[in-house]
């Protein structure tokens, strides 16, 4: 089993670069070490690069983060971007406008839409469940997780997925159909591991609810990616990612050449919790290219 040290040792071998953020150029509080000059080398040699992300922000920049583009990378897609263009497109697997949200969500996901937000679950027509974060207030309710928050911001964000189970219980008797637009169960924040969206996901899909996702690694985002790139599958197209079940097993599905960095992100965190990378990976590497870092 070869494992590159970088990706700069294969890059030729490909043309068009998508790429994952946390995790692999960054690790929840800036960039990893060498990851910039990378970015930048593959655009100098003429590469599409494309930052991949699953999050629910739309026309996102990661200039504010020390990248800037045309320098570092072509474009960012990201799943709240495919989230939104389905809104755009009223292009929804459910029926109705009315939109109920749950956790946090720092902008208005419907503006310019036909979609409307609505304050109480009982006058919706779909849940969307955003960023699962608690305000200071709803934290005190349980004094026993107090090392499970961080302060982010003006909200707290969790490890603990207890603080949040009443709210699936009631977004289940609802029986609405739910979206959620960020697949990954956690993710790095100011040197912490906090539960994002995936996470409740996978609880509220396992109760037996209905729910749709948008992004990795799921067709909906790489199907929205070769459209604005103006590229179809090959194998000379690589998805860079850290996390086996969003990053790779998608480039997998979509037809492209999967690299896996190993040294970063969920990868990594996996092995120091006792998931080897052939465990990660359901047993078999097969069509997937290993690297120690970007």
């Amino acid at each position: 089993m070869k494992i590159y040290d970088n990706l700069l040792e294969i890059a030729d071998q490909f043309d068009t670069f998508l790429v994952d953020a946390y995790g692999v150029f960054w690790d929840g509080k800036g960039l990893i070490k060498g990851s910039a000059e990378t970015l930048e080398t593959l655009m100098k040699q003429g590469k599409k690069v494309c930052i991949l992300s699953n999050t629910s922000a739309i026309n996102y920049s990661y200039e504010p983060r020390g990248l800037k583009k045309g320098v570092h990378y072509t474009t960012v897609i990201t799943s709240g971007d495919v989230f939104y263009d389905a809104l755009c497109r009223d292009n929804l697997p459910f029926p109705g406008h009315k939109i109920y949200m749950t956790g946090v969500l720092e902008f208005d996901i419907t503006k310019g839409t036909s979609f409307q937000m609505v304050n109480r679950i009982t006058d919706a027509d779909l849940v969307y469940f955003g960023i699962p974060q608690l305000s200071s207030d709803e934290i005190k309710q349980y004094p026993e997780l107090q090392d499970s928050f961080f302060l982010a911001k003006k909200y707290y964000n969790s490890i603990s997925i207890k603080p949040f189970l009443p709210k699936l219980e009631q977004v289940f008797s609802s029986h609405l159909p739910v979206v959620s637009t960020n697949p990954d169960l956690i993710a790095a924040e100011g040197g912490h591991w906090m539960i994002r969206q995936g996470t409740l996901a996978k609880l509220f899909r396992d109760m037996g609810g209905e729910i749709f996702e948008f992004g990795k690694p799921y067709p909906n985002i790489y199907q929205y990616a070769f459209q604005k790139l103006g590229i179809k599958p090959s194998a000379k197209i690589a998805m860079i990612g850290d996390t086996y079940r969003t990053d790779i097993r998608g480039g997998l599905d979509a037809g492209i050449t999967p690299i896996w960095c190993l040294d970063t992100g969920i990868a990594q965190y996996e092995v120091d919790h006792g998931t080897p990378i052939l465990t990660q990976a359901g047993g078999s590497l097969d069509g997937i290219v290993l690297i120690h870092h970007l």
